[in-house]
């Protein structure tokens, strides 16, 4: 793809037509610049795959969802409260976050 682009070698020497203004060359160097980036995109979508964002988690599923937000929730209240290493809130938190790894990992079993 990069091969079908037109280089303007010519602006490296003194060949320039006298003619061209520096707009001319401006325009000319801002074209390469943007036909190098257009081959570099549409060549990352001919050999890059696309997938959904969850298509890697297939295993994910609502369950897991809701404890991810539970701990989250808790993670975030005990962190608003200073993150005490002891209480209730600090003992919700490790519950809740404990209880969501260990239905990651049973369901990644």
């Amino acid at each position: 793809m990069l091969n079908n682009i037109n280089v303007p070698t010519f602006l490296l020497t003194d060949a320039v037509p006298s003619h061209w203004s520096n707009l001319d060359i401006l325009e000319c160097v801002n074209r390469f610049y943007t036909d190098i980036v257009c081959a570099l995109f549409n060549a990352s979508c001919a050999s890059v795959p696309r997938k959904r964002h969850n298509f890697y988690k297939y295993w994910w599923d609502e369950e897991l969802t809701l404890l991810k937000e539970t701990a989250i929730q808790s993670i975030n209240l005990w962190s608003a409260l200073g993150k005490p290493r002891m209480g209730t809130e600090f003992d919700c938190m490790r519950r809740d976050k404990l209880l969501y790894k260990l239905a990651i990992n049973k369901v990644n079993k």
